[in-house]
């Protein structure tokens, strides 16, 4: 499905970006040979935020979804106190037994398994990985992975 889209998107002169997939190698040795002979190895840009576990499980804790898109509002002081969504006004949750720290820790476990080692892969595939600092502010972090994408 997922070769399909990515061709259905080359054919109709579509870019693509992928926020924390591929996931594994199978998929990243799936996906990355097709992406490279579409859209050249010069077009692929990898960027991978870097976050202590610590704060993985602090922003992911403490995150709330709103009830009606389901989208993420992240844990700031600014958002600390907040009980409904600031673009939709409707009630934030908190994901239970998705968010809370034990869980948290086994995705990081599976994340260090079964994630990290495409950043070996990508780059013995001559492709660059940029890495930003994802412990800083969202702005921050926004900054940097645009520059990482000039």
């Amino acid at each position: 499905m997922v070769e399909k889209k990515i061709n259905e998107l080359f054919q109709s002169g579509k870019g693509i970006v992928f926020a924390g997939s591929p996931r594994t190698m199978h998929e990243g040795e799936k996906v990355i040979p097709q992406i490279e002979a579409l859209y050249g190895q010069k077009n692929i840009k990898i960027i991978l935020l870097e976050l202590s576990p610590e704060q993985t499980i602090f922003r992911n804790s403490n995150r709330k979804i709103c009830e009606l898109m389901r989208h993420p509002v992240l844990y700031t002081e600014e958002t600390r106190n907040l009980k409904s969504c600031p673009l939709d006004g409707s009630k934030l949750l908190k994901r239970t037994g998705l968010d809370d720290p034990e869980t948290i820790k086994v995705r990081i476990k599976e994340y260090e398994e079964r994630t990290l080692p495409l950043v070996g892969f990508f780059e013995k595939a001559g492709l660059g990985v940029k890495k930003v600092n994802g412990e800083q502010s969202v702005e921050g972090v926004h900054k940097d992975i645009l520059e990482a994408l000039e």
